[in-house]
């Protein structure tokens, strides 16, 4: 009996043994799988974006002329852009002759120094599209537009090197962010912003002086740059082209109002052309915010070749990096707060290869995610349709960084429809008959 038991007990002993080697192994080699898998970025969806004016032919291009126009003018573009900021409307700067004479005495001899520039720009106005393609990374550009964009990026040995970054981020991990659709760089908005100013600028000598043809030709370049800002539709260069609308319209709004300026049949004939063109809802595309996230999918996921894979440890290290935690995704925090939480992290990354969705499973949501957007932004255009789009998407479960969130765009639609109404008020006071709305919209 007694030799029974201590064979049992030594048989105890050995299963013990064997279970503390044996059982953790499995856990070993899911943790060496884990971390050697990586993304493996293969779909540049900078050139799925710049596919929107693909088929434009250079002719309707209208960035080559402004960027030449602005290549030696810049400083005085940037000291008009001081004297009367760009975020003044042409009724504030003109306001300057009576509060602020040296101001304006300074803004009236820069802007005719740039005389040449402004006449670059009423003629590229009226191109067909900005036409400057977006890409990953300043290298990717034009020699021309990399020293004119880019003045000092060659200081940088690489455009993802990032001085700050936390030493346990890979390189590869920093250069996934840095080269994302999410964090495209757009510095040629800053230069429009800078032809929007002097445009504004010219528009308030116009009205102080009375020039009524000063003013046509401001008010059709300003619409005309506003179709170039929302170049790709991303929600950026929209969002300033709907600024750029308003500054206009406002303006016309207010000479109407004011009555000093009387416009001829033919400038009335060229100002309502101008505004019937502009159709201010094309100038926002939901669907292209899609995009961004088809491109995170790949720098979280790995892909078997099939379309499908599971989530990476660089998908965790990205989300350290840049700090974007959305609502509504995984449990898993990319920062924990205490060493109880850092442990825990640890201790389940590897478990994030069985995490769902998976990376098939996520561009089907997507792909739900664009039809939506999609069919409930196009004409007829239906607050409550938009507003029943981005609810649905919300509901939808995504990976801790990729946004399903498009809220804003009911806000967008909501200013729109007053943008709208502006200017169907303006084209109605430039003619006696009704005009006819670009789209109809519903309220």
């Amino acid at each position: 009996m007694r030799r029974t038991i201590i064979l049992a007990k030594q048989y105890w002993v050995l299963v013990l043994f064997c279970a503390s080697i044996l059982f953790p192994l499995p856990y070993f080699l899911l943790w060496f799988y884990f971390i050697q898998a990586v993304p493996a970025p293969n779909t540049n969806y900078h050139e799925q974006v710049n596919q929107i004016d693909a088929k434009i032919t250079d002719a309707e291009r209208a960035w080559p002329i402004y960027r030449e126009a602005m290549r030696s003018r810049l400083k005085e573009l940037e000291a008009l852009n001081r004297a009367s900021s760009v975020n003044k409307s042409p009724s504030e700067v003109k306001s300057l002759h009576d509060q602020d004479p040296e101001a304006w005495t300074s803004i009236v001899t820069t802007v005719e120094a740039l005389h040449d520039v402004l006449e670059a720009v009423h003629h590229a106005s009226s191109r067909t599209v900005l036409g400057l393609d977006l890409h990953p990374t300043y290298q990717d550009y034009s020699a021309e537009d990399q020293t004119f964009l880019f003045p000092h990026a060659s200081m940088h040995r690489k455009p993802w090197d990032h001085g700050n970054a936390s030493a346990d981020i890979a390189v590869r991990v920093s250069k996934l962010h840095a080269t994302s659709l999410a964090t495209t760089l757009l510095p040629h908005t800053e230069m429009l912003r800078l032809l929007q100013g002097l445009l504004a600028a010219d528009l308030a000598i116009a009205r102080q002086t009375q020039d009524s043809e000063r003013v046509v030709k401001n008010v059709e370049s300003g619409l005309g740059l506003a179709r170039h800002f929302a170049n790709k539709r991303l929600a950026v260069e929209s969002l300033l082209a709907e600024i750029c609308v308003q500054c206009f319209l406002d303006e016309l709004q207010e000479i109407h109002a004011d009555g000093a300026i009387k416009f001829n049949e033919e400038q009335k004939v060229r100002l309502k052309r101008a505004i019937e063109g502009l159709d201010v809802f094309a100038l926002f595309e939901p669907a292209v915010e899609c995009s961004a996230n088809y491109d995170l999918v790949q720098r979280f996921y790995t892909n078997n070749g099939n379309g499908d894979g599971h989530l990476t440890n660089d998908w965790l290290l990205l989300l350290r990096l840049t700090d974007q935690l959305n609502e509504g995704g995984t449990d898993l925090r990319p920062m924990p707060e205490s060493t109880i939480d850092a442990i825990g992290e640890w201790v389940l990354r590897p478990f994030l290869i069985f995490a769902k969705p998976t990376r098939a499973e996520v561009m089907e949501i997507l792909a739900q995610h664009e039809e939506l957007l999609r069919q409930a932004w196009r004409p007829p255009y239906n607050r409550q349709k938009i507003q029943e789009a981005c609810d649905q998407i919300k509901q939808a479960k995504l990976p801790v960084g990729m946004s399903n969130n498009y809220d804003y765009f009911v806000g967008v639609y909501d200013r729109l429809v007053l943008l709208e109404a502006k200017r169907r008020a303006i084209l109605e006071s430039l003619s006696l008959t009704q005009p006819e709305s670009v789209h109809e919209v519903s309220q």
